[in-house]
């Protein structure tokens, strides 16, 4: 199952993750565009941060590039039960196997809602 995105959202979706990709560092950008888009679809849409969950931690560990690049957190879109990022691109994945998917050791992770207007992201 995927996010229901009309065709003129998918492309505006994907030209997010063109302009920002996944080695550049910019998901907080990427996010900023894309949680727009996934308004229109759900009006619940929101920034989420990925981080280490354990005090002290430094890294998050993707499965796509661990153990590099190292990332100090990630950012996602929860858009209609699902996270939308670089790493899921446009489809999305539903919300409750993402971590699983896409990081290694998902418990060593934490993930909560976050203002995608913050400067430090």
């Amino acid at each position: 199952m995927t996010v229901s995105w009309s065709d003129d959202q998918r492309g505006r979706v994907e030209g997010a993750f063109t302009k920002h990709p996944l080695g550049d560092h910019r998901c907080a950008d990427a996010a900023r565009e894309v949680v727009v888009v996934a308004r229109e679809v759900d009006v619940a849409s929101r920034g989420r941060r990925i981080g280490p969950r354990l005090p002290g931690a430094r890294y998050v560990l993707p499965r796509e590039f661990a153990p590099n690049p190292f990332w100090t957190h990630h950012v996602t879109v929860a858009v209609a039960e699902h996270c939308v990022d670089g790493l899921t691109r446009s489809p999305g994945e539903p919300a409750a196997t993402y971590l699983t998917r896409h990081f290694l050791r998902p418990e060593l992770h934490v993930i909560e809602d976050v203002d995608l207007d913050r400067e430090d992201l």
